[in-house]
């Protein structure tokens, strides 16, 4: 049997989503992950396509991978939800200061502020389809 080692990096501590990503061989479970984990799985030989979810609306694209029958594939989850964190937070900072100082005053962080909405608009309706990601490491 052939092994595929999954990894998932711990990003940042509280930006980092603590929900378990589900990991799916050929559309089927295969197990869990939690960040900061690698987890290593036997799997047949052949073709075969990995895709990690974490919800109905999370999941990255499917990835290819060919195995033999001695071989291992490593593969490493990335995911992005901490720059939408901490854009998020940024965003709030302009707006707060662009009620407090009036909309005609804010100059720059006005500018901010309608940048930072257009960019949550953009996230919420098609930056979530490439949050999570896979991405593949050497053989060994």
């Amino acid at each position: 049997m052939a092994k595929l080692i999954i990894e998932r990096p711990h990003y940042y501590q509280y930006l980092d989503t603590r929900t378990p990503y589900q990991i799916l061989l050929n559309d089927k479970p295969i197990g869990y992950i939690n960040k900061g984990e690698t987890k290593e799985f036997s799997i047949p030989e052949g073709n075969h396509t990995v895709k990690i979810k974490e919800n109905s609306f999370s999941e990255s694209p499917n990835f290819s991978i060919f195995v033999d029958d001695s071989s291992t594939k490593n593969i490493k989850i990335k995911d992005t939800y901490y720059l939408f964190r901490v854009t998020s937070f940024l965003v709030a900072l302009c707006v707060l200061d662009a009620i407090i100082e009036g909309f005609s005053k804010a100059g720059y962080f006005g500018i901010l502020s309608a940048l930072g909405v257009i960019f949550s608009f953009f996230w919420f309706f098609k930056g979530e389809e490439k949050r999570l990601m896979i991405e593949g490491l050497d053989n060994k």
